[in-house]
């Protein structure tokens, strides 16, 4: 299917659901594969085609496309207002959401000045690169951050973040020996679903 229309039949991939078979494939692929998508949310002919293309490109797990997919939002190929498009879908993995989050930090001046303080893009930055821990130690690692930076637009989002993984944080601390117990106890549940 992803093979046809790589190759040009825009029909082998319903448009409804082009995003999921993105996903997949990004999660399996590899550069090809990045390069094939990335080049869709840069020639796509309608700007749902295109967002939905650059919405993908997060799923890639390799370090190097993670990279290529944070150097996006601060160049003039993603407007400011769609900045959120390529970071969005690296916080469905732990390489991408540890990788936002040091994103963020080595380029909070210039995430200033594309998306000034009052608007409410950078909001939405903040919180798509710190919400998605869910220990007490990034809590403190973030709050020791924002101390030495002003949070005037965003102190909002940055408190939902910050009890957001609050709140996971506890729950991984109350129920983590439940869930490893029902792991270990059904492994070759696991592993039959992994074969299919």
């Amino acid at each position: 299917m992803f093979g046809k229309f790589a190759g040009g039949d825009r029909s082998a991939i319903h448009p409804n659901i082009r995003a999921s078979v993105y996903g997949i494939v990004l999660q399996n692929g590899g550069e090809k594969e990045y390069d094939i998508i990335l080049n869709e949310s840069r020639t796509a002919n309608t700007s749902d085609e295109r967002n939905t293309a650059m919405r993908s490109l997060g799923r890639a797990r390799d370090p190097k496309l993670i990279q290529r997919t944070l150097a996006m939002p601060l160049t003039d190929e993603v407007k400011g207002q769609d900045v959120h498009l390529p970071l969005g879908s690296l916080r469905t993995h732990g390489p991408g959401i540890e990788a936002l989050w040091n994103w963020l930090q080595q380029n909070w001046a210039q995430i200033e000045i594309k998306l000034p303080h009052g608007l409410t893009m950078l909001s939405s930055v903040v919180q798509i690169c710190t919400a998605s821990f869910t220990s007490q130690a990034k809590v403190d690692e973030i709050t020791e951050f924002f101390k030495k930076h002003s949070t005037k637009g965003f102190d909002q989002g940055l408190a939902q973040s910050l009890d957001s993984i609050k709140a996971k944080a506890l729950w991984v601390e109350k129920d983590r020996s439940d869930v490893s117990e029902w792991l270990a106890n059904n492994q070759s549940l696991l592993e039959t679903v992994e074969e299919k």
